[in-house]
């Protein structure tokens, strides 16, 4: 899938996280979700994103490398990458 609103633009810190990651956004997503694969491309969780300064807790994630996607409904708005360590 290709990037539909690259005037979405996502920042996930602190990078590295181990509890909290936080991500902004630079507006707002009707029903955004972030969805979180490991390495291996399996899907590790979603997260509900519904303002413009989120906070998610991933200290239930091993530690590792993630790919994210910024979704709303069936579109893809944005991706990205973090890294969990503990």
């Amino acid at each position: 899938q290709q990037v539909l609103m690259p005037e979405v633009a996502v920042t996930a810190y602190p990078n590295p996280a181990s509890t909290l990651l936080h991500i902004d956004l630079s507006k707002e997503v009707k029903n955004g979700v972030v969805e979180v694969f490991d390495a291996s491309g399996k899907m590790a969780a979603t997260y509900a994103v519904p303002q413009r300064t989120n906070s998610i807790n991933v200290s239930g994630l091993v530690s590792g490398s993630y790919y994210f996607r910024l979704t709303s409904g069936k579109d893809l708005i944005n991706t990205g990458t973090f890294v969990v360590t503990r």
